[in-house]
């Protein structure tokens, strides 16, 4: 923000309808210094790849009339984890944070690709002049479940359609080295694990994070989440939450699925050594 420090955790909505000009990374190289150490001061350790992710790919369309309003008598001057609540940009820029018209205008420019190429003089000049995206602008400060969600699109040239996994996700996770289980697999997981809504469904992948990396499939469902190693017992490793009571049938289904388990757990250890060596 104004004063150079970060407004997080919140959820940034907008209302336009374009994907243009919101500051979303778009899948480019990333090759200045500064980003890299943004993302160095953020994460706390280097990036491991120098490809963003496109997120002008998903839209996510959800009913704002359920979300509360942020009152800015009752927050104004209180500590950021007591926020609660939707506020338009504009407003909580100026009467909560106290920032500038200029910055909040600069801002708003900078999310144009080609802010980079201009000069100081321009730069300058533009920041007196209030762009479009800002008033469209909406901060939301809590947390959104998949339930609210109203639809989730997936953009095809400049037109979003509605997401499909097998039709637009398979081939850009495994692209990103997370391999699902195929089509066949996945619907016997979800005869296990059913579906928790239209929006948020089990999972089961292969994901390798280091070089040293025993065999493994993640399985995620809900908020618990569990490791089956692609060994001779298949060993369970619960992570996080609870294990499922059939946890028996699912390690059944990855022993039938182990060819196809296999292969996956081989192509995201290529994907490993493509991102990171």
């Amino acid at each position: 923000m104004e004063l150079g420090n970060d407004l997080a955790p919140v959820v940034w909505l907008t209302t336009s309808p374009s994907w243009k000009n919101h500051g979303l990374p778009e899948g480019s190289l990333i090759t200045g210094k500064g980003d890299l150490d943004l993302v160095r001061q953020r994460e706390g350790v280097s990036s491991k790849t120098l490809y963003s992710m496109d997120k002008t790919k998903i839209r996510i369309e959800l009913d704002d009339t359920y979300l509360q309003t942020l009152d800015i008598s009752a927050y104004r001057g209180t500590d950021r984890q007591d926020w609660s609540g939707l506020i338009d940009f504009e407003k909580f820029s100026k009467y909560i944070l106290r920032e500038s018209k200029n910055f909040r205008n600069r801002l708003g420019h900078s999310t144009d690709p080609s802010y980079k190429a201009f000069s100081k003089d321009e730069r300058t000049a533009l920041s007196c002049k209030k762009p479009k995206n800002i008033s469209t602008w909406k901060l939301y400060f809590g947390s959104i479940q998949p339930e609210r969600f109203m639809s989730v699109k997936y953009r095809e040239g400049n037109e979003y359609v509605p997401f499909d996994f097998f039709k637009h996700g398979y081939s850009a996770m495994e692209s990103s080295g997370v391999v699902y289980l195929r089509e066949k697999y996945l619907k016997q997981f979800h005869g296990l694990c059913p579906p928790i809504n239209d929006f948020e469904v089990p999972k089961i992948a292969a994901f390798c994070t280091s070089a040293d990396s025993i065999p493994h499939l993640i399985c995620k469902y809900g908020e618990s989440s569990w490791i089956v190693y692609l060994d001779e017992d298949l060993t369970v490793e619960l992570t996080r939450g609870f294990l499922p009571e059939n946890i028996d049938n699912i390690r059944t289904l990855v022993l039938n699925s182990r060819i196809e388990a296999e292969r996956a757990w081989d192509i995201a250890v290529k994907r490993y050594q493509f991102f990171y060596k």
